[in-house]
This record gives C-alpha cells, sequence and structure tokens, in this order.
C-alpha cells in the first residue's frame, strides 16, 4: 500500500500554499481556528474515504470547502512500495465533485505555481496536466469515482476490474 509522505494544499480553504510533511512523527499545532483539523481531515481522503465524510455537516462540501476555485489543488504525495515516490492530485470537477489523477513523479510547486507581484498564482487545471506531460511526466486519466481511486491507492483491483496499476503503469 502506498506510504503518504506530505500533503500540500494550493488555493484551498487556508489561502496561498500549505504543506504538511507527514512523513514520520508529525506534531500539529497552532492557536484555535487555525486549521489544524481542516488539515487532519485530508488523511483519510488519501487511503479512500469519500471525501464528504470527513467536512462536518455544518460546513459545505468537499469541493466547495477544499477546492473552492479552479485553481484549487490537493496533492498527497506518497511513496509506493517499490520506493518510487508520486502524487495523488485532487482537483474539483466542473460539474461539482472531486477528481482524481496519479502523477508519476514527486511535487515539485514550480509544476503548479508561478510568480506574479501579488505572490503565487496556481496554474489553472488543464494548463497543470499539459506543462507536466510535456515534461515526460506521467499523469492518468482523471478518476471521477472514490471507488476507482481508492482501488489504485489500496493496490486492491477486486472491485474495479480493468484498472492498472500506478506507478510505473498508467490508469486507464
Amino acid at each position: 500500500m502506498a506510504h503518504l509522505l506530505r500533503i500540500v494544499m494550493i488555493h484551498g480553504h487556508l489561502e496561498g500554499v500549505v504543506e504538511l510533511s507527514v512523513d514520520g512523527h508529525t506534531n500539529i499545532c497552532g492557536t484555535n481556528a487555525s486549521g489544524k483539523t481542516t488539515l487532519q481531515r485530508l488523511v483519510p481522503v488519501f487511503y479512500g474515504e469519500l471525501p464528504n465524510k470527513v467536512v462536518p455537516k455544518t460546513r459545505m462540501k468537499f469541493d466547495a470547502f477544499y477546492l473552492p476555485s479552479s485553481n484549487s489543488y490537493l496533492v498527497y504525495e506518497y511513496r509506493l512500495e517499490a520506493g518510487d515516490v508520486c502524487q495523488a492530485v485532487l482537483t474539483r470537477s466542473a460539474s461539482g465533485g472531486v477528481e482524481y489523477r496519479f502523477v508519476g513523479a514527486p511535487y515539485r510547486p514550480e509544476d503548479y505555481l508561478v510568480e506574479t507581484e501579488q505572490g503565487p498564482l496556481a496554474i489553472p487545471y488543464s494548463q497543470w496536466a499539459s506543462g507536466l506531460r510535456r515534461e515526460s511526466i506521467e499523469v492518468s486519466p482523471k478518476l471521477s469515482a472514490t471507488s476507482e481511486y481508492r482501488a489504485v491507492i489500496q493496490n486492491d483491483f477486486t472491485p474495479t476490474p480493468g484498472l492498472a496499476m500506478h506507478g510505473n503503469r498508467s490508469v486507464s
């Protein structure tokens, strides 16, 4: 199974770019309402929990809360059992909901952000994927079902036959 290394939220619920290293011992501390629980709720989503289950019922849906704009990203950097470092990237679907992609390379801020006078600005989804492909970085097609994503990340293809392993092979 995949080993989570880092969570990166870009232009999400919390402003700017927020990175949380979860490789080894991790301590999340801060003042009330600083985003500690908001970040902690993202861990089960990486392992395949339904995104809307981690958002309190008093809040909006997961995509509107964590991925509020067309250039919001939720990046999970992880290590495969074979040792390769990859990414699972969640973006907001144009029709609402979450879309999942797998990237066959470690997270690099320059793949997602450009510097502007106002600070770092995230690249729109279509330009992001195209830019990675131009650099010969493998990017999977979009998955819109959490069950398909879960099967890939947990390396369990029983519920969804036809999906190939990620890492060295792309998701079909």
